[in-house]
């Protein structure tokens, strides 16, 4: 499938201008490219293919770049939710239960992903398994006496 995407004379230099600004960021130079070659007719799939992305990601960017022309194709800001010591200590707990802290056997562990989905839910702040695997390695659970 073709995404329909015309570029007139300012745009191509508007984008040749994006091009030098980014000098050697490679992510940006390649959807600079990748706008200008769909505006050549290539279909998605190729471009896909061409550059090793998925075909999402290039709807993505096009579409980005369709509305907010070349500072759509910058990266957009990411803010890393934030949790409280508090809540932190909730998520230890729940990760590593109490009987595991005593060599006691177990079976009952919550994985990333669910604690992810449940502080989604619960406090809604958006996190990766990956940031909060992160996050409760640098956590040290206090010690029961």
């Amino acid at each position: 499938m073709r995404q329909k995407l015309y570029l007139d004379e300012h745009a191509l230099k508007e984008l040749d201008e994006f091009q030098r600004q980014v000098g050697w960021k490679f992510h940006l130079r390649r959807r600079g490219n990748v706008v200008r070659d769909a505006a050549e007719g290539k279909t998605i799939r190729a471009l896909a293919q061409e550059w090793r992305v998925c075909s999402k990601t290039i709807w993505n960017w096009l579409n980005r770049y369709k509305k907010k022309g070349v500072v759509g194709l910058y990266d957009r800001p990411r803010r890393r939710g934030q949790l409280s010591s508090t809540q932190l200590q909730t998520l230890a707990r729940m990760r590593y239960p109490w009987f595991k802290q005593h060599n006691l056997k177990t079976s009952r562990r919550w994985s990333y992903a669910k604690l992810t989905h449940w502080v989604r839910e619960n406090w809604h702040i958006t996190l990766t398994p990956q940031y909060l695997g992160q996050l409760l390695g640098q956590y040290v659970l206090p010690q029961k006496r």
